[in-house]
């Protein structure tokens, strides 16, 4: 496992520079909408989408947990795996109370990130990810309830290998699916872990 995850991060780190190179000259759009806006519809909703072993997964079934919600794609150059890993890492931390948390990925990019592309990708990370694939309307409609932002670069056309600008903060819903804590740039496993600390003693 350890093997196959720096090898997962030495070709983020290769495809680093290939991105970087893109992003000077495709600036990325930010989200539009704030998250702390009061008025502001709530964060998260019911959706029924598909695991990375082909098994329905709906909202209801993560309500027994605090769930960590990733928005990315498997061809992510660097923000995914870096947010994925320290995402681990952090629930690693955790310990015996890394139980009380569920890790969850959701594909921005469901025309290549199928079933099986998914159960590979996710396999480099934390053993209790889950990783949420779905029909272009589907994931739409939970991009618009999390209020993500994703966009295909629109210059890419028909190349198969291309990049996807999205939002990349991850957010934690507690037990009953409900909106906590959105965490802007998750790239501090440390932090993260210490967040997740306080708010389970919050909860007691």
């Amino acid at each position: 496992m350890r093997k196959r995850i720096a090898i997962r991060l030495l070709a983020a780190l290769l495809l680093t520079l290939a991105y970087m190179l893109w992003v000077n000259q495709h600036p990325r759009q930010q989200p539009v909408t704030s998250l702390a806006d009061p008025d502001a519809t709530p964060i998260g909703g019911t959706f029924s989408l598909t695991d990375q072993r082909g098994n329905t997964v709906t909202d209801a079934m993560l309500h027994r947990r605090f769930s960590l919600v990733f928005f990315g794609f498997s061809n992510c150059p660097d923000i995914c795996p870096t947010t994925l890993m320290t995402m681990t890492q952090a629930l690693q931390m955790l310990g015996e109370e890394a139980k009380h948390f569920v890790p969850v990925f959701v594909t921005v990019d469901p025309q290549r990130d199928t079933p099986e592309v998914l159960r590979e990708y996710a396999a480099a990370f934390d053993p209790r990810l889950i990783a949420l694939t779905g029909s272009p309307e589907a994931i739409a409609g939970l991009k618009k309830q999390y209020r993500v932002y994703s966009e295909k670069d629109p210059k890419a056309k028909d190349d198969p290998h291309y990049l996807v600008n999205h939002s990349s903060g991850v957010y934690l819903m507690d037990r009953n699916g409900q909106f906590v804590r959105y965490f802007a740039k998750a790239d501090d496993a440390d932090a993260l872990a210490a967040s997740l600390k306080e708010v389970l003693q919050h909860e007691r």
